[in-house]
């Protein structure tokens, strides 16, 4: 546990209230606090007073264990000294602090609450008081509409296109025993909003979009739509508030939007024009399973496919506010024109005849490999496609073809970005071993000029075994060798034409080998045998 050392002399801080009292700090012992609420008359807050310290981590105020609240006494209007442990910061580390007093139940809900100017101390330290401590000089007084938000804004995670419609989503989780509350959201201005979910309003007065009040305290998912001008640049700010029984709060969440990011690959530099260095930077560091430098991380196939299509066909684009994501409303440009295909002619394009089939082995046995086989066929006037093809934890990957390559970051076997359209076959071998799982499932995908297209065919295989004949015994038993998957107990059957089988006898695997007799094997002119193990398929 990491402590806040202070010095053994007493050091006193005044923070003033604000006209509602004095909060006094004192760093009476070493690796504790000792706060005195004082009211404006000189007297001891005496009890229903509270002070917590908070102290500063990932950007937000987390309380400090343990323990976190501690109550006035009823004369003195001391508090009980704390030890800070602030998990995740070592010793000798600097860690930011500060102190919150209240007159009520919590400090969300005490209409008499006070908040310190953040200060800074070394945890586990010499024994002399932090300079910056008498710094500390005042309390601000915290009014109700910096209350916690409970309401809180999702908005798209790539940003926004001028003239393109975007969701703004606000749930709201009013806490336990609210009565009525209500909810306005005000999206920036000269953004036109539509599709107003659960009977909301936009004011044009206010530029607010208003929702409620509800007469409960029920959680809700409320939405609606706005549409940037069509030349707007810029980051963009929401702003709002939502109303509980009378206490305001702020909306939490995404606030701020900013136009839509230039496509990943365009890096270096950032210009809206993807060089030939910038595609294959990008392409190489997809095939390696390597972070780029801007996400989304990993790296997807259809952003690599649509980076070299962009590259190819004038390397300057823009975004076209007619396509409703990324990759595809990257477009070229020419002469300031948008030059790609509207929203229908994608999806239409999604539905057209390329194909990507896969041709594996329904069983394997478990310690040898099997081959998976991959036939892509684009369509005419394709500009560049990549192919990749997942493989289940538990194997190995080898006698990988084409120039392919396994990125074992994320399990994916890669072929491309190929700059044409032309058909190709790829395939690989998956090694296994004794423990590999029972199943086995792939699963792939090949992206046309960033549109994907799931591969087709089977993409399991079950685990088996295989059998071989061995000489018979003296005694005349049948001797079976079994690879693979061993079963304990084997049922074996018998049959004279292959296709009607009855039960012979039971028979164990002992180290491999499966040992039965046949008394009528002597009277019979053929007699075929099949091995049958517990949860598997005849052998």
């Amino acid at each position: 546990m990491k402590r806040i050392a202070l010095a053994w002399t007493t050091v006193f801080v005044s923070l003033q209230a604000l006209g509602q009292g004095t909060v006094i700090l004192n760093n009476r012992l070493p690796g504790t606090f000792d706060a005195r609420v004082v009211l404006a008359d000189g007297t001891g807050a005496g009890a229903g007073w509270s002070a917590q310290l908070y102290v500063q981590k990932a950007g937000a105020w987390q309380a400090a264990p343990p323990p976190t609240t501690f109550q006035t006494g009823p004369a003195s209007g001391y508090v009980n000294s704390i030890t800070v442990s602030v998990p995740g910061v070592p010793g000798g580390a600097q860690a930011t602090l500060l102190i919150r007093a209240y007159n009520g139940a919590t400090f969300e809900t005490s209409a008499l609450r006070l908040e310190s100017n953040p200060f800074t101390v070394v945890l586990g330290g010499g024994l002399l008081p932090p300079p910056n401590l008498v710094g500390l000089s005042k309390f601000t007084e915290v009014s109700a509409r910096d209350a916690p938000a409970f309401v809180t804004a999702m908005l798209p995670s790539g940003g926004y296109a001028p003239g393109a419609t975007l969701i703004v989503t606000l749930k709201a989780s009013p806490s336990a025993g609210t009565s009525v509350y209500a909810i306005e959201d005000r999206p920036p201005a000269n953004w036109a909003v539509s599709k107003v979910s659960d009977e909301g309003k936009f004011d044009a007065n206010t530029g607010k979009v208003k929702f409620g009040p509800f007469f409960d305290g029920n959680p809700r998912t409320l939405t609606y739509t706005v549409t940037p001008p069509p030349r707007e640049t810029g980051e963009k700010e929401f702003a709002g508030s939502a109303s509980a029984d009378g206490v305001s709060a702020p909306i939490g969440g995404d606030r701020k939007i900013e136009l839509i990011k230039l496509h990943p690959a365009d890096n270096s530099p950032p210009d809206s024009r993807i060089t030939i260095n910038e595609a294959t930077a990008y392409g190489a560091a997809w095939r390696k399973g390597a972070t780029w430098v801007s996400g989304p991380n990993p790296i997807p196939i259809d952003y690599v496919t649509r980076a070299g299509t962009l590259w190819k066909n004038g390397e300057t684009y823009a975004i076209n506010p007619k396509v409703s994501g990324p990759p595809l409303w990257w477009v070229n440009t020419t002469s300031g024109n948008l030059r790609g295909l509207g929203l229908q002619n994608y999806v239409s394009r999604i539905a057209r005849p390329d194909t990507a089939t896969s041709t594996a082995p329904s069983r394997f046995v478990p310690g040898e490999n099997f081959k998976v086989q991959l036939s892509v066929k684009p369509m005419p006037g394709v500009s560049v496609y990549a192919v990749e093809d997942r493989v289940p934890p538990g194997v190995r990957v080898t006698a990988i073809s084409g120039a392919g390559e396994f990125d074992s970051v994320n399990r994916r076997v890669k072929w491309g970005p190929f700059f044409d359209s032309n058909p190709r076959e790829m395939s690989y071998e998956i090694a296994t071993d004794p423990g590999t799982p029972d199943v086995l499932t792939l699963g792939g995908v090949v992206s046309f000029d960033g549109v994907n297209l799931p591969t087709a065919g089977p993409r399991q295989s079950h685990a088996t075994s295989r059998l071989g004949i061995l000489p018979r015994l003296p005694g005349g038993e049948f001797q079976i060798s079994v690879n693979g998957r061993q079963y304990e107990k084997y049922h074996i059957e018998v049959s004279t034409n292959l296709e009607d089988w009855q039960p012979l006898t039971t028979a164990l695997n002992q180290n491999g080998i499966v040992v039965f007799a046949d008394p009528e094997a002597g009277r019979a002119l053929l007699r075929f045998y099949r091995a049958v193990g517990h949860g598997s398929d005849p052998q």
